[in-house]
């Protein structure tokens, strides 16, 4: 727990401000009429990619959290933490549910609900978010909406992870949708079985 927090708290914190000071950088000299060299560029790409390594090698270091307290509790403190340290208002609707979740499923979810925050804060310029996790007649299905620049489906490869999410419910044999329109804002929505823990011999 301790080197997760380090690595969190310390070395992300550190390489978040050097990007944030690489992007500027970057911006003054578009602004200036200067030129950006490929190399800078490339560099600032680099810095983001290890910012993000780092920040999902943390949370898989706290991967026991998720598994001794349950998706539930883990959701809502990753809504804190991203609505203190983003300072983005997050809704978040979690039911108390009636079943313990097999961890394929809860692991699925919580990294789903991850990017999909990240995402928001990355990329739709929202003012608030909201995080809808609920059962419903043996199947789970998280919602996470924002209320930014949205964006035309057919150009939603572009950096947003979309396919990284499909990949992880694709191997739960889960679904993900994804609602969004320019300027409207975008709406997330992942499902899944929720298999029995120990199914009948």
């Amino acid at each position: 727990m301790r080197v997760a927090r380090e690595l969190h708290d310390d070395i992300g914190q550190r390489l978040s401000l050097i990007s944030i000071q690489l992007g500027l950088h970057v911006d003054q000299l578009s602004k200036n009429g200067g030129p950006v060299s490929a190399e800078l560029s490339d560099s600032v790409r680099d810095v983001d990619a290890l910012v993000t390594d780092v920040h999902n090698l943390s949370h898989q270091l706290h991967s026991s959290k998720l598994e001794h307290l349950g998706l539930r509790f883990a959701l809502r403190e990753l809504c804190q933490q991203i609505s203190e340290r983003h300072e983005l208002p997050i809704e978040f609707n979690i039911d108390r549910g009636s079943a313990r979740l097999p961890q394929d499923v809860s692991l699925c979810f919580y990294r789903v609900a991850q990017e999909a925050l990240n995402n928001i804060i990355k990329h739709s310029g929202s003012d608030k978010a909201e995080l809808i996790l609920a059962e419903e007649q043996g199947r789970l299905r998280m919602q996470v909406r924002d209320f930014g620049s949205g964006f035309k489906l057919t150009d939603s490869g572009a950096g947003l992870g979309l396919s990284t999410m499909q990949e992880r419910l694709r191997i739960i044999r889960g679904e993900l949708s994804i609602a969004s329109r320019p300027g409207r804002g975008t709406v997330i929505t992942a499902m899944a079985n929720i298999p029995p823990l120990n199914p009948p011999q």
